[in-house]
């Protein structure tokens, strides 16, 4: 009989709010689903599709399961919305601190990003910080490249710049007696020949992540009244899972605005899971809960008690499956 020698932490995973990405999530090895906790997970995909928002709302889940007065490290490096943050990451029911790292120093000249991602590490690294977001890792301009002329090139400078930061964040997140989390989001482009798509920042971040996320839209499930769109419906597909299944899809609701909608999530599910219709009415078998213009302005009344079937619905289909 095999026999294991010496200690290694567990990795623990928390529901996520969201069913079908718990599923998704999946570890195949235990059979255990929800976000994986020690990782990095790299979130990435075209621009103004929600990668922002699914990385607010997932520190919020995480942070306030982990360690309920625990903080939020963020780091952006492409212009924050301060309104829609707060409201983005609270969603799901977080109301701790967020620590931002500022791009200004207290001699009122702009930092480097270099020195930027490494105060966004030493605060993911304190006793009260569960979960850290960067976004976008692709946007990381190093000293080399703007103090270099156009005509120079830069992508491996960019390269060495990210894999140096991933190195020694994958060194915190290890060797933290806290369990931290690191959410990168990124831009993504056509690989070379048009086939495929890759992410900035070279290999090591590929390596580093645990987890990546690619993410799209699925505009034939969005939730509108007449023309008008309410709330777009978005596909997770997982490009990498560590000890899961690589090519699982999960979907999110995103309203403009308001961030990821854990209840209109659970709408969305029941219907791609066949547990609820969705026709000129939204019905769990006979019985009806109105248009889906009407559910949106119940999520945004915040009743929650109106969506209690559906989460119900998707509890009893997991322990029936």
């Amino acid at each position: 009989m095999t026999e294991v020698i010496g200690a290694y932490d567990k990795i623990r995973r928390i529901d996520t709010g969201i069913f079908s990405m718990n599923q998704a999530l999946r570890n195949d090895v235990t059979d255990e689903t929800g976000f994986p906790i020690r990782t990095i997970t790299e979130i990435f995909g075209n621009p103004g599709l929600g990668k922002s928002s699914l990385s607010y709302y997932l520190a919020g889940e995480i942070t306030k399961q982990v360690k309920p007065d625990g903080s939020i490290a963020l780091l952006d490096l492409e212009g924050l919305d301060s309104e829609h943050l707060p409201k983005a990451i609270s969603t799901g029911g977080f109301s701790g601190k967020i620590q931002i790292v500022e791009a200004i120093d207290n001699k009122g000249k702009p930092k480097s990003h270099e020195s930027m991602l490494d105060e966004w590490i030493d605060m993911l690294d304190t006793p009260e910080s569960v979960c850290g977001i960067v976004d976008s890792i692709g946007a990381i301009s190093p000293i080399s490249e703007r103090e270099s002329g156009i005509e120079e090139g830069f992508g491996a400078k960019r390269a060495v710049a990210v894999s140096r930061f991933v190195r020694k964040l994958m060194a915190t997140i290890r060797e933290s007696p806290d369990p931290k989390v690191a959410l990168l989001t990124n831009h993504v482009h056509v690989a070379i020949g048009g086939v495929g798509h890759t992410t900035t920042g070279g290999v090591q971040l590929g390596f580093a992540a645990a987890t990546r996320i690619y993410i799209y839209n699925s505009s034939k499930d969005a939730i509108k009244q007449g023309d008008t769109v309410l709330s777009n419906v978005l596909v997770g597909r997982l490009e990498k899972l560590r000890y899961g299944g690589k090519g699982r899809e999960f979907k999110f609701v995103i309203s403009p605005g308001r961030g990821v909608r854990p209840n209109l999530c659970a709408v969305q599910d029941c219907v791609d899971l066949g547990i609820a219709t969705r026709g000129a009415v939204v019905k769990i078998g006979e019985t009806s809960f109105g248009r889906i213009g009407e559910i949106f302005q119940r999520d945004v009344d915040g009743d929650r008690d109106f969506f209690k079937p559906f989460h119900s619905a998707l509890r009893q289909y997991e322990t029936t499956k």
